[in-house]
């Protein structure tokens, strides 16, 4: 009886020790099978790019202020009330001498009080061993295609898609609503400057981040009609310039932030241990 106590205990201790910090863990496992070896660029969150990010609701996984969270190779998308951070490793990083950055953007002026809601559940799902303790432990975790803020401006909600590397923001304007009044403020990079193509660089002294030139249209019946928009950048901050555009009319602003050449390569990626299965 003590024996098999004490074993228990023992293979607990291991446990903690194996999965260190956070470890992320599929299905399969959980009902008593052997996962794969990790594959390059596949897995929880590091599916090859061009793949679709997956969105995970944070069930105690990650700090209380984020709501939804992604995983890629090498990045953490954290989606906040009134913005998104993203955690990146930086190109000179070594093995076992990672050096992350983290960028934040900002919706300043947004509402205090907003609702995050997922939809376009996924077939996947994703697990948690924290440390030895199972109380600690998230498993079946679900999964979805996209996340959507709700009213962070009156009448503007905010839709988060994409692909690994390419963080679509879609900005959905309802009828009467003010989309003068999006700001965005970036923290953790410098100096933000358009270039000659209408797209907005910006980064720290050894990464640079890329929010491509926004598109925009207005629904005309069964058609799209496109407004032409650009970047204004005021005192550091960001805000969207349209022309033609009718209040009368729902609107759809699309940025896209672009960090595919801060992805990590195949060895790295095998290094993260990390799988996911359907």
């Amino acid at each position: 009886m003590h024996s098999n106590e004490a074993t228990k205990q023992w293979i607990r201790r291991c446990v903690g020790v194996l999965l260190g910090v956070s470890f992320a863990v599929t299905a399969p496992l959980l009902n008593g099978r052997t996962p794969l070896p990790p594959q390059p660029n596949a897995g929880r969150g590091l599916e090859p790019l061009g793949a679709s990010i997956s969105f995970e609701p944070n069930l105690g996984q990650a700090e209380e202020r984020v709501k939804f969270m992604a995983r890629g190779p090498g990045y953490t998308l954290s989606l906040t009330q009134q913005g998104v951070v993203l955690s990146f490793q930086q190109p000179e990083s070594r093995a076992g001498s990672e050096v992350f950055h983290s960028l934040a953007l900002k919706f300043m002026g947004a509402s205090r009080v907003t609702k995050l809601a997922a939809k376009d559940e996924l077939t996947t799902t994703s697990s948690y061993f924290l440390g030895a303790d199972p109380t600690k432990w998230r498993t079946g975790i679900p999964n979805f295609g996209s996340v959507t803020i709700e009213n962070v401006y009156p009448g503007i909600d905010v839709m988060y898609h994409g692909t690994h590397g390419r963080l679509q923001c879609s900005f959905l304007v309802a009828v009467g609503a003010q989309p003068s009044r999006i700001t965005i403020a970036i923290s953790g990079a410098k100096n933000p400057r358009l270039d000659s193509e209408g797209n907005l660089i910006f980064g720290s002294a050894n990464t640079e981040l890329r929010l491509h030139k926004p598109t925009a249209h207005q629904d005309a019946g069964a058609n799209k009609r496109p407004v032409s928009a650009k970047y204004l950048v005021r005192s550091g901050r960001i805000l969207f310039a349209l022309t033609d555009y009718d209040g009368t009319k729902t609107l759809t602003i699309d940025p896209v932030l672009s960090y595919e050449r801060y992805l990590r390569t195949e060895d790295s990626v095998r290094s993260q241990n990390v799988e996911r299965h359907e």
